[in-house]
This record gives structure tokens, C-alpha cells and sequence, in this order.
């Protein structure tokens, strides 16, 4: 299998006051296979979100180089992250990032606007996501109109409408049911099943079982 994400050295430290600074990441080094499912898992403070963040083109490392299809991105302007962003990745946040006042669909849908799809076109592929993820009955509610769980469903279902290649989930089954959160499951193992590179970042134990690989932070390194 082809490498689809490389971290070479990672390091990363946010300024604390004039002269201190709080190190989140030290020495990262991992590799991710295209189409394969991979758990980032730690306890919280561990620095999972921020590798997740890092990975995902969010945040700029300190030190070393985030390597995406041969292509070293850490080096690319912002618009250039953006576009890469736009065209590779879809992301599930923790706190699901939905625009309150917007429809379900709209939520849905909200990426595609730059790229200049129609109302009508982007209305139909919410719709498929919204019936895939057992949300089509709810696509004119607004967020503040769902439950948690049907919350994540919307927010993994935005990730999807641009038919990415990387998808980068932060504990997509916490606050959930275990119900939804085996549905949410089995939707990604089918995902991966048809060459998607999946990353979650997670404290589930529960999600060990599905990984691929593991890679264990403790204190901001990659635990051996």
C-alpha cells in the first residue's frame, strides 16, 4: 500500500507569556497507508487533537514536516492548505462546528458553495448523505432542533459531501449511544473498504478492535 500521510519530527509548542511556552507535541514520527483505518488515542491532554489538527492542515507544526501524497505541505501558503483542505479532507470536529441558523441540508452542504454548485444539485447530494447516515427526515431542522447524536450524524455527513480521500474524526463516537454510535461505525468500515484513509483520534477502547494501526500519546510523544 501507498503512504497517503507522512509526520517526520513533529514538534509543536504554543507561547505561554514572554518567555515560556507549553510543548503539546515532541518528536513525531508516524506513517499511514492509503485506505486504511488508523486510532490516534491517549488520555485527554495527551495532544491527540492537536495531531489530529496538524495532520489535517489546521495548525502549522513548530518543527518537521507533514508529508501528504508525496507532497510536503507544511511549505504550502494558506490558500494553498485551504485548496488542499477543500479537494483531499473532510473532518468531523468535537464540537461539531454547525452553523445554527442553516437547515440541516444546508449544513450539509455549506462547502460546496465556493466551488459554485447549484442550490438544487447541493440540496440532492444532501439528501443521499442525510438518508445514508438515517437523518433524511430531519433536513430542514437546524442543529439546535437535534439530538447529540443526530448532531454528529449531520457533522459526519458534512465531512462526506466533497467525496474526500482523508477523513480526520475527532471522538466521533463520544456523547453517543452505542446504537448510533455501531451505525457510525459500520458506515466507516465501508468507507475504508472502498479506499478511504480514515484517522480518528479517540480515548474509546472500544474503537481498538476496528484500527488498523494505534498510535498512543502520552504527555504529547508517541508511546512505543
Amino acid at each position: 500500500m501507498s503512504k497517503v500521510i507522512r509526520c517526520e519530527d513533529l514538534y509543536k509548542s504554543y507561547p505561554l507569556g514572554r518567555d515560556n511556552e507549553v510543548v503539546a507535541l515532541t518528536g513525531i514520527n508516524l506513517s499511514i497507508e492509503k485506505g486504511t483505518l488508523t486510532l490516534i488515542t491517549g488520555p485527554s491532554g495527551s495532544g491527540k487533537t492537536t495531531l489530529l489538527s496538524i495532520i489535517g492542515t489546521l495548525e502549522r507544526p513548530t518543527k518537521g514536516r507533514v508529508i501528504i501524497n508525496d507532497r510536503t505541505v507544511n511549505e504550502l501558503s494558506d490558500a494553498a492548505l485551504a485548496r488542499l483542505r477543500r479537494d483531499t479532507m473532510g473532518f468531523l470536529f468535537q464540537d461539531y462546528n454547525l452553523i445554527p441558523r442553516l437547515p440541516a441540508w444546508e449544513n450539509v452542504t455549506y462547502p460546496l458553495i465556493p466551488l459554485g454548485i447549484n442550490s438544487s444539485e447541493r440540496k440532492k447530494r444532501a439528501l443521499q448523505l442525510l438518508e445514508m447516515l438515517g437523518l433524511s427526515h430531519r433536513y430542514t431542522h437546524t442543529p439546535e432542533q437535534l439530538s447529540g447524536g443526530e448532531r454528529q450524524r449531520l457533522s459526519l455527513a458534512r465531512a462526506l459531501v466533497n467525496d474526500p480521500e482523508i477523513l480526520l474524526l475527532d471522538e466521533p463516537t463520544s456523547n453517543i449511544d452505542h446504537k448510533t454510535a455501531e451505525k457510525i461505525m459500520q458506515l466507516l468500515r465501508e468507507l475504508r473498504e472502498n479506499g478511504k484513509s480514515i484517522i480518528i483520534s479517540s480515548h474509546d477502547g472500544h474503537l481498538l478492535s476496528e484500527a488498523d494501526q494505534t498510535f498512543q500519546l502520552s504527555g504529547g510523544r508517541l508511546v512505543e
